[in-house]
C-alpha cells in the first residue's frame, strides 16, 4: 500500500508553494499541518509516480515529455490532472499518466509556473 501524500499551495501567498508535507491518519484526519482554513489553499496528491529523474509526481504537477520513441506527438508539456470517471491520473485530458512517467520531467506546477503552460 502507498503512502498518501499530499502537498499545499497557500493562496494568500500566492507566490510560495509551503512545501510541506500533510500525512493523513487511518481515519483521514490531518495529523500535521491543520494551520490554514480549507479555502485557502489547493491540495495536490502524490500520484505514487516519479519522473525520469527520481522526483515525486503530484496532481497539478506540468511535465515535459521528451524522448518518447514511439510517438513524437507525445512529446510536449502537459499538466497532471485526476480523471474521476476512470479513477486515474492523466496528463492533459485523456493520457494515461503511467505510460508516460518514464520519460517525464517535473518542470513545474500550474500555481508557480503558469508560464510554463502551452495555450
Amino acid at each position: 500500500m502507498r503512502k498518501i501524500k499530499i502537498r499545499a499551495w497557500y493562496t494568500p501567498f500566492k507566490n510560495h508553494n509551503i512545501g510541506q508535507e500533510m500525512k493523513y491518519g487511518s481515519a483521514g484526519t490531518i495529523l500535521t499541518f491543520a494551520v490554514m482554513s480549507p479555502e485557502q489553499y489547493k491540495v495536490m496528491q502524490y500520484t505514487g509516480l516519479k519522473d525520469k529523474n527520481g522526483i515525486e509526481i503530484y496532481e497539478k504537477d506540468i511535465l515535459k515529455i521528451s524522448d518518447y520513441p514511439y510517438d513524437e506527438f507525445y512529446n510536449d508539456t502537459f499538466v497532471v490532472n485526476w480523471k474521476e470517471d476512470n479513477a486515474t491520473y492523466v496528463l492533459g485530458e485523456n493520457i494515461l499518466l503511467s505510460k508516460f512517467a518514464y520519460y517525464s520531467e517535473v518542470i513545474g506546477n500550474i500555481y508557480e509556473n503558469k508560464e510554463l503552460l502551452n495555450d
